[in-house]
């Protein structure tokens, strides 16, 4: 029956065909339409884009198709994925693994991870495992935007690409090829500019929803075919009977990766909201306005410089100007929004520390804003594991009232067993209480702070300048270990900070807003200068942004280049001793006020190497039985002095000895370690751990194996500071080049190939019974990818493994019981198995 009345006088939509194809593109999980185009050009290349970035020019000019994958939206539902991923982490790995391990990315010959997460970049480590044929490509995107440095390191980024590409049978990269490629994508970006402009003019003419589509279409075809469809809908967009309406102007971001579902922009659209301008399809969008092509000059260069100059404001992108929100403000003019949605994913680590910052500039620029969370797939909701403070049994977890409100619950005998520790550890105890104490006395004593992090961090450069150290997270950790954090975290999250990040950051952001009172109860010194050797975890950067709005100091970046490929290329040392000797040496002279001394740094290297050969000693003596030392609970105590304020110093080198000399002590008698009830019973199981520990419980977590006789012989977590045991030793002759390598050696900025092998070597070298994997819901640069390493060290090894779940500075989620139970129920097994129960 044909309509009648009024809905059948409505005229047609001009634009509902090409509308039509677009959502049909954008829906297909198949990728039928990538599938066609290499059937057209037999031979070439489709290469897979993770978002946000990827040098499309430059794999269009090698006659390559550069395919953006953004995981699988509502299409499909995710159920091999999620056996690959915990429930903490946000849903786009999950939803690509799914598509990959159904055959519905066999297309692609390639994928490039580019460098806007933990999680992305650990997805890169899992490919290359789950994928072993395929090609990988790791793209670094420089934090120095500087062309002299940052420049190079990128230019030589991309010619990396170049060579890999040409080696698996794309074309040559041609000069004038590029140069083609840059035109067609200038004039794409032409198009998308004015659409963009008509969205912000005329919103009734032509919807968010709709220009999303437009858009996201484009990432299955080349620019110049892009083009085309642009031309189309523009002209078409043109014709369209319409009627003005007046609804809210908005802005929305925080979506910048993965992408929400349609249905939900379309629901704020039918709610009355015109988004005038987004962060949606930023692979598109990350380059502002043409990419400029010079005379004479390299069109490699010009991409790059593009990148450097000109790059979008996004949260995985360094604002080296401290301007935090200024790009956001002038969006907001430029559209003439009412205000602002914040629309990010779930468990975004990069949007949703971004946007408390984002909120204050918005807050002081008068402009409203409200937000809202979403998974791309709103079919599937995922119950959040968290527990309400009020309620101590929310989120399905038995936890104490007392753990709670930021106290861990604890019983007189373990209170009274706390005593229980070695010589050595009372000596670091020691220690790290006289570097508090130092610290309380910085400003009277005339000392400059910095601030740094433990992964890469540069002691014996700060401490040659004659400045102090203050590292957040041995702050953090400290505070959960004393019973604060709970309370602190809890302060952060009422000032506007995600239930979903990192809990050391908020940890260190509640104890700075009551009052920045340290660990040992003495108030720390504010920072005169943040330095942030960005090393293995994308959190830090997002970390010292927060800082850097409330201390209102420099900060001091150092990009550190990941090990993609399990090694150290010369391009990345070159680039890191670049930035120390261009940047960062020159920046913390100006602020400690004297001249830095090659000598002096040299001197400190020394004595660095010499208590690295006596932790390393250490570590080794596990390989005795019964060990001497626990690599895990233990190992915590002798990391203290060498990963924190001592590396480099004659205190260190003693405290190595000493130790050194009990733990031979120790295999003399035939004595296994010390513990929480005092010196380990008989050894029953030799374990290797990987993951942080629980610090709000640590203790009660100890417990739980030290009572069972279990003795964890290597563990991942105390190589965050630095890899010794692999060969490493920081050297005098090669002071700059030295530390370079040392920051791109943390085990945190090893591939997850990398870290398995690593695994694999503990559990074979040091003879362990099995291992066990800690996931913390708070570290993404640990957690991501633990599920298939636990698979891959199964199979390699033949041991068989656990898997826990906890957290690092949040007493809500450590469920003793569950814990517990587990590991017993492990270590049963691990018994029946040595029994020959199990085959």
């Amino acid at each position: 029956m044909e309509p009648t009345g009024p809905e059948s006088a409505r005229p047609a939509d001009p634009c509902a065909p090409l509308l039509e194809r677009a959502l049909g593109l954008v829906e297909d999980h198949t990728f039928a339409a990538v599938r066609e185009w290499k059937a057209a050009h037999p031979g070439a290349l489709a290469i897979g884009c993770m978002p946000i970035y990827a040098p499309r020019p430059l794999i269009e000019a090698m006659g390559a198709l550069p395919v953006g994958v953004f995981g699988a939206g509502a299409e499909i539902d995710i159920i091999r994925g999620d056996s690959y991923f915990q429930s903490y982490l946000c849903h786009i790995p999950r939803s690509t693994l799914e598509l990959a391990l159904a055959g519905h990315l066999d297309w692609a010959d390639g994928m490039i991870f580019p460098s806007i997460c933990d999680v992305i970049r650990n997805l890169g480590g899992m490919w290359q495992m789950l994928f072993p044929g395929r090609y990988t490509f790791y793209l670094d995107l420089p934090q120095d935007f500087t062309p002299a440095v940052g420049g190079r390191f990128y230019v030589e980024q991309l010619r990396a690409l170049a060579r890999d590409l040409a080696a698996r049978g794309a074309r040559s990269l041609d000069a004038a090829a590029l140069r083609q490629a840059i035109a067609d994508e200038n004039a794409r970006r032409q198009r998308l500019d004015t659409l963009d402009a008509l969205r912000r003019d005329e919103p009734w003419r032509v919807r968010a929803s709709e220009a999303y589509l437009v858009a996201r279409a484009g990432t299955l075809m080349t620019a110049r075919e892009h083009v085309r469809l642009l031309d189309e809908f523009l002209t078409v967009i043109r014709q369209r009977p319409v009627r003005a309406f007046d609804n809210a102007r908005v802005v929305m971001v925080g979506a910048f990766c993965e992408q929400p579902p349609l249905a939900l922009i379309r629901t704020l659209e039918r709610a009355g909201c015109d988004i005038l301008d987004d962060d949606l399809q930023l692979g598109l969008r990350s380059i502002e306005g043409p990419i400029e092509l010079r005379d004479g000059e390299d069109p490699v260069e010009s991409l790059a410089r593009a990148y450097l100059e000109r790059g979008v404001a996004t949260a995985s992108r360094y604002i080296a100007d401290g301007v935090k929100g200024a790009a956001l403000i002038e969006k907001v003019e430029r559209c003439g929004a009412d205000g602002v949605i914040f629309c990010a994913a779930s468990f975004c680590d990069p949007a949703l520390l971004d946007q408390p910052m984002l909120e204050t500039a918005l807050d002081r620029a008068g402009v409203p804003h409200t937000s809202v969370k979403f998974a791309e797939n709103q079919r599937q909701v995922r119950r959040e594991h968290r527990a309400v403070p009020d309620h101590p049994r929310a989120g399905g977890r038995v936890l104490r009232r007392r753990q709670t409100l930021g106290r861990p619950a604890m019983s007189t005998k373990s209170s009274a067993l706390e005593s229980a520790k070695d010589r050595s550890q009372l000596h670091q105890k020691q220690m790290i209480a006289g570097h508090f104490e130092r610290l309380a006395r910085a400003r009277e004593d005339g000392r400059k702070v910095v601030y740094t992090f433990v992964p890469g961090n540069l002691t014996e450069l700060i401490d040659a300048l004659g400045m102090l150290p203050v590292l957040p997270e041995i702050n953090a950790l400290q505070s959960g270990m004393r019973g604060r954090s709970g309370g602190y975290i809890l302060e952060a999250e009422k000032a506007g900070h995600s239930e979903d990040v990192c809990t050391y950051v908020k940890c260190d952001i509640g104890m700075m807003r009551g009052g920045n009172i340290g660990p040992t109860g003495t108030k720390l010194p504010d920072p005169d200068v943040l330095l942030l050797s960005y090393t293995g975890c994308f959190t830090f950067m997002k970390w010292f942004e927060l800082l850097r709005e409330q201390y209102k100091c420099p900060v001091v970046m150092l990009h550190v280049p990941y090990q993609a490929d399990g090694r150290i290329t010369p391009e990345m040392r070159g680039y890191v001793v670049e930035q120390l000797r261009d940047k960062v040496i020159p920046a913390l002279e100006a602020i400690a006020g004297r001249k830095f001394d090659l000598d002096a740094l040299g001197q400190r290297l020394t004595l660095s190497a010499r208590a690295e050969d006596d932790l390393v000693a250490v570590w080794e003596s596990a390989r005795h039985r019964p060990s001497p030392i626990d690599g895990y609970f233990g190992g915590v105590y002798y990391i203290g002095p060498i990963f924190s304020a001592f590396r480099g110093t004659a205190d260190a080198v003693g405290y190595y000895r000493e130790l050194r000399a009990e733990v031979e002590a120790r295999i003399a008698a035939g004595e296994g370690p010390m513990s929480p009830d005092g010196p380990l019973g008989p050894e029953r199981y030799r374990l290797v751990v990987e993951g942080p520990p629980n610090w709000t419980s640590f203790n009660d977590f100890w417990r739980m194996f030290s009572r069972e006789g279990a003795v964890v012989v290597a563990s991942t977590y105390t190589r965050v500071g630095g890899l010794y045991d692999t060969g490493f030793r920081h050297d005098s002759q090669h002071p700059l080049e030295s530390l370079a390598d040392y920051c791109l050696g943390c085990y945190t900025n090893l591939s997850l190939p990398a870290r398995v092998a690593l695994l694999e070597r503990y559990i074979r070298d040091y003879q362990a019974d099995g291992f066990l994997i800690n996931s913390v819901k708070s570290c993404n640069s640990f957690s991501a990818g633990q599920l298939l390493m636990l698979r891959e060290l199964e199979k390699r090894t033949g041991v068989p493994g656990a898997f826990i779940e906890s957290d690092l500075v949040d007493p809500r989620y450590f469920g003793k019981s569950n814990i517990e139970n587990r590991i017993q129920s492990y270590l049963q097994m691990l018994e029946a198995r040595r029994q020959g129960g199990y085959s």
